[in-house]
């Protein structure tokens, strides 16, 4: 069982962990006038995603946001409820996005890049997404399945059938390819502070929009070029290696 801390109000927290989306000015109300739902299942991602389900309390999450535990109770139940609410709200434009992509036009090739790159793009904007889902795929759960049932089965379903009719006929293996691009390319947004700790002198700061883009058109064109040698028989299946 976890043993991660409670939601911190250390002020200096997010430079050490990801920062936890930007509170709205004033104390929101506990009124219906005032309840701000979205912003409140982004915080509860953002706790989750950092400190596990265990590590989290609905009383501490409720005096972090500025409104009352009883509000909280009211709205979502209990804190298992809200954690199927904060991952419902955060998850299905994911779902939304990969699918739409996977539809579009364009060769085999050119879908399987853009799934890539849009894939990247989204973590960038929403790495609480794949924090939660290394915390939670660590050990099985029925958070877990909710998270495949719901989520991760119907995004790389479009993905799966695409493997299947690779140009040489080759099935490909889907989870592989998933690890690749999620534990891959989209990890650098999850782990800021190593990212950053990769610099190595460079000044540019990898969490700007035109090096989210360059990084994943990097990412997908290493993956979709590796794809197409082996595909072409320009890469031997067994190793990887070039036959020449």
């Amino acid at each position: 069982m976890s043993t991660a801390s409670p939601v911190p109000t250390d002020p200096h927290h997010e430079e050490r962990q990801a920062p936890c989306p930007p509170r709205r000015r004033g104390r929101p109300r506990s009124d219906e006038g005032g309840f701000d739902r979205a912003h409140l299942l982004e915080a509860a991602l953002h706790a989750f995603a950092i400190h596990g389900y265990q590590g989290v309390s609905i009383r501490t999450l409720a005096r972090e946001l500025g409104v009352s535990h009883n509000l909280l109770n009211q709205r979502f139940g209990s804190k298992q409820d809200l954690w199927y609410a904060a991952v419902d709200h955060g998850f299905g434009s994911l779902t939304d996005e990969l699918q739409r992509v996977m539809t579009g036009t364009g060769d085999w090739y050119a879908q399987l890049h853009a799934a890539i790159t849009a894939f990247i793009r989204h973590s960038a904007r929403n790495p609480d997404l794949l924090r939660l889902v290394d915390t939670e795929g660590a050990t099985p759960s029925e958070r877990l399945d909710h998270l495949v049932d719901r989520f991760i089965a119907p995004a790389t379903s479009p993905l799966r059938g695409h493997l299947r009719t690779a140009p040489d006929g080759e099935s490909l293996p889907l989870r592989s390819l998933h690890f690749l691009i999620t534990r891959g390319g989209a990890a650098l947004y999850s782990s800021p502070a190593l990212a950053r700790s990769l610099d190595e002198g460079d000044t540019t700061d990898p969490f700007a929009a035109e090096e989210i883009e360059q990084h994943a058109k990097f990412v997908a064109d290493v993956i979709v070029e590796g794809i197409r040698a082996r595909t072409s028989g320009g890469a031997s299946t067994q190793s990887g290696i070039s036959d020449d």
